[in-house]
């Protein structure tokens, strides 16, 4: 390597001040860690010893075009030198370059909106998988607009339903950041006005752990069993991820009709810049099409409509469904089974048409309690 030997020079220990670790969380400081560690590991290899910024910001660029390194792990890569070397901030001039050059022809994967409808035909399948917890995680996300990591992250102590706060209305209060912050730099909070979700969220909150997370999944493994579901349903081609749900909710809060800065309010976003990435119309249109032709929509249809009817299990404590809907008893569901996503699906959406199988079990690995009949 062309510049390899003018970087060996022995140079004093380099030690992260604590506080200026204080100002950051300790996962960002692993993050943080953890971007550079690819890095350090190419210098090991090459016995290449950078001293100074200008030969650092040689070695990050023969890296990269070296390692094939993706955009995101390059920028990682330069934004972790330059904060655990601070003074080198500012003068990385030709890796800075690199990344503002490679942003011009970069084209970015946006992410596809999950609207309401999609997302009870997955929590359905999530409920008959035996992930209640999850598929109320997806179906409070979608509602309220909610981050992954906010969603993940709630606590039992962290919401207040309408009998603790007591209220004539119908209507829960979620806290989000209060460990963490969030990007307004405080706690915020949002209103849950959705009688069937402020019914489950009761049922979450009353079946778990205080202290705990609410939904008790990590990110990584929801964006695997996410994955996993569309796979399972025969719709990976819709490319659902995490924060599919959050663009549902802003793709469907200027889809109908909402103005453009109350959705921003809505949903907690700082620039409209950063909500115009998430709003798709067109995208949406192409995955209400790809339902039709997977041939899966009428199953979607019924999902939507008997969304309750997947979570037996918080049956009790669906007060304001109960009261909203005059339709569901609140009498002990019978044994029997429910009819799960992919059921329905190869029935054509049609309920009676489903047979429920003697050994009280659904389709592979799909099981569910049945509803409750007036």
């Amino acid at each position: 390597m062309a510049f390899q030997g003018c970087c060996r020079r022995a140079g004093g220990p380099r030690r992260h001040d604590p506080h200026q670790q204080a100002k950051i969380t300790d996962a960002s400081l692993k993050r943080c860690r953890k971007s550079v560690i690819p890095f350090c590991l190419w210098l090991s290899e090459c016995d290449v010893c950078p001293v100074g910024p200008e030969l650092w910001d040689d070695a990050l660029v023969e890296w990269k075009n070296s390692r094939s390194i993706s955009k995101s792990d390059f920028e990682g890569a330069v934004a972790g030198i330059e904060f655990l070397f601070p003074r080198f901030r500012g003068k990385l001039a030709w890796s800075r370059a690199v990344i503002a050059g490679r942003s011009v022809v970069h084209v970015p994967k946006h992410t596809v909106p999950m609207t309401w409808r999609p997302c009870t035909y997955i929590a359905a399948h999530f409920c008959s998988d035996g992930r209640s917890r999850l598929a109320f995680g997806l179906l409070l996300q979608r509602r309220l607009g909610l981050r992954p990591s906010e969603m993940l992250a709630l606590q039992p102590e962290d919401c207040s339903l309408p009998e603790q706060i007591r209220s004539q209305q119908c209507r829960a209060t979620v806290a989000l950041g209060v460990r963490t912050d969030t990007k307004a730099k405080r706690a915020q909070a949002v209103t849950l006005r959705c009688p069937l979700l402020i019914g489950l969220l009761r049922w979450a909150i009353k079946t778990g752990v205080k202290g705990r997370p609410i939904v008790g999944y990590t990110c990584e493994t929801y964006r695997r069993l996410l994955i996993a579901a569309q796979a399972q349903l025969g719709l990976q081609q819709l490319g659902f991820s995490p924060h599919s749900p959050r663009a549902g909710f802003a793709t469907e809060a200027i889809a109908d009709g909402e103005e453009f800065v109350a959705a921003r309010e809505a949903g907690r976003w700082l620039a409209d810049s950063s909500l115009r990435t998430y709003v798709d119309l067109a995208r949406v249109a192409a995955v209400a099409t790809d339902l039709e032709l997977a041939g899966v929509a009428a199953a979607v249809d019924y999902t939507e409509a008997h969304v309750a009817d997947f979570f037996p299990v918080a049956r009790v404590h669906l007060f304001e469904f109960n009261d909203a809907s005059k339709g569901l008893s609140t009498a002990p569901a019978r044994r029997e089974v429910l009819p799960t996503a992919t059921d329905i699906a190869a029935s054509g959406g049609d309920e009676a048409s489903v047979d429920a199988p003697a050994s009280g079990r659904g389709s592979g690995a799909a099981r569910g309690r049945g509803r409750g009949r007036r």
